[in-house]
């Protein structure tokens, strides 16, 4: 039926004016009504999605290049393994590709929500029909205060079982490892039944295993170790360790705060190595210890400091004697931490520095009392002096050294008693 054979037919039966139902002009639809085209867009629905706005790159945000003070931490981060919280800016950065990802933890998160739908062409939904929408999956349930595990990084929510290998180095030396189980999360490691071993071509040998040990974050839980080697043995039934550093992310990067609680241990030996000199004997029912300082710091131009010093204070219920003496570089710097060590009694301590000498006159100021204290600190030990006086204090003993050997080599010390004559006393032989 014609249009307009149509619209006068409905006029009729509803008792409207029959201009109600007249097309317009170019009217595309045909029916009497006229309807708004749809907005061009690129999802062919009729509806335009807002599109997301770029994000801008400003020094230290987002997609800037991390800088060379960052401090990538573990243990805060809910996602892939190269995602790591800057204990220094506090802002997420990728330590693979080396940029700035998020501001701070709370935005990533939000990044971590989901990422926006993507534009352009037709998606499918969860039952398989194009419908031009993209529905987001739902995410599994996850236990409170464990990270997801995310697959796409590789590196996290991976295991093993019943894994092992062994290898041989040119010199001879074997090291083997192994685990009844290993599995990584998006935060640490849990292993069961593990351990490793290594025998040298010289004869030594070490081996360490343990029942049970988790890792994530900051925190350590060992059930069950045992440590076992040519110079030394020791065992430790359970044991907590936290590096309150990395656990919190709120101190700087280079500030130590670590602790740990035992039950069960017991140790034997004397060891010569390259980070120190330790010679021991005793076991406990219970110990703890709590170490702080500075380690890994650097100056205001960014060059290595050499003023870093930790103190360990523990405390046990148990008998033990040891004494220990270091001289190993912790934190790489290339300047090393001497010091001393001892358990006597009850009591146990360690005392590291780069700078011994003004670890040294910080403690006489201090047993010498305020006078003494005020006078340190106003000369070169001062905390706001960065001069190592230990450097310094060798450096022009050996210059004074040097000079006095060159001023003995230019003396010319001459016999100061007569030679024996080579030849033969004459007279007293001959007959009379």
């Amino acid at each position: 039926m014609p249009g307009t054979e149509m619209d006068a037919w409905v006029c009729t039966a509803l008792g409207i004016s029959p201009a109600a139902f007249r097309p317009p002009d170019a009217e595309p639809h045909g029916m009497g009504v006229e309807l708004d085209e749809p907005a061009p867009t690129r999802h062919g629905m009729g509806v335009e999605l807002d599109e997301p706005a770029p994000t801008s790159r400003r020094p230290g945000g987002s997609g800037a290049a991390m800088t060379p003070d960052c401090k990538p931490v573990r243990g805060y981060v809910p996602g892939p393994a190269e995602h790591l919280l800057c204990a220094t800016h506090k802002h997420i950065v990728d330590v693979k590709r080396g940029i700035v990802i998020a501001s701070s933890l709370e935005e990533y998160k939000k990044l971590k929500g989901g990422p926006p739908p993507r534009r352009g062409g037709a998606t499918t939904t969860p039952d398989g029909h194009g419908m031009g929408v993209e529905i987001e999956q739902p995410q599994r349930a996850q236990a409170p205060g464990r990270s997801r595990p995310d697959a796409a990084s590789g590196d996290a929510g991976g295991g093993s079982f019943l894994s092992g290998d062994v290898r041989v180095d040119d010199a001879g030396n074997v090291a083997a490892r192994g685990a009844v189980a290993s599995v990584k999360t998006a935060d640490g490691q849990d292993d069961f039944l593990s351990g490793e071993a290594q025998v040298n071509a010289d004869g030594s040998f070490s081996a360490k295993g343990v029942i049970a040990r988790s890792q994530h974050g900051g925190v350590t839980d060992t059930v069950g170790a045992v440590e076992l080697s040519s110079t030394q043995a020791s065992v430790v039934g359970v044991k907590k360790e936290v590096d309150f550093n990395q656990e919190s992310g709120l101190l700087p990067g280079n500030v130590v705060v670590k602790g740990d609680i035992a039950a069960g241990t017991a140790s034997a030996g004397a060891s010569f190595t390259k980070d120190g000199i330790s010679v021991g004997l005793g076991a406990n029912e219970a110990e703890g210890s709590l170490t702080f300082g500075t380690s890994g710091s650097k100056r205001a131009d960014g060059s290595q400091s050499d003023l870093d010093t930790t103190t360990r204070i523990g405390l046990s219920e148990g008998v033990g004697l040891a004494g220990r003496i270091h001289f190993g570089d912790a934190d790489k710097d290339g300047t090393p931490e001497i010091g001393v060590g001892a358990d006597i009694g009850f009591v146990s301590f360690d005392v590291k520095s780069e700078d011994p000498m003004r670890v040294g006159i910080g403690i006489m100021a201090a047993a010498s009392g305020p006078i003494g204290s005020l006078a340190t600190a106003l000369g070169p030990a001062g905390p706001t002096n960065e001069t190592n006086v230990t450097k310094t204090v060798v450096n022009e003993a050996g210059g004074a050294l040097g000079a006095l050997s060159q001023m003995l080599g230019s003396v010319d010390v001459r016999q100061t008693t007569a030679a024996p004559s080579s030849e033969a006393p004459q007279g007293g032989d001959g007959e009379d």
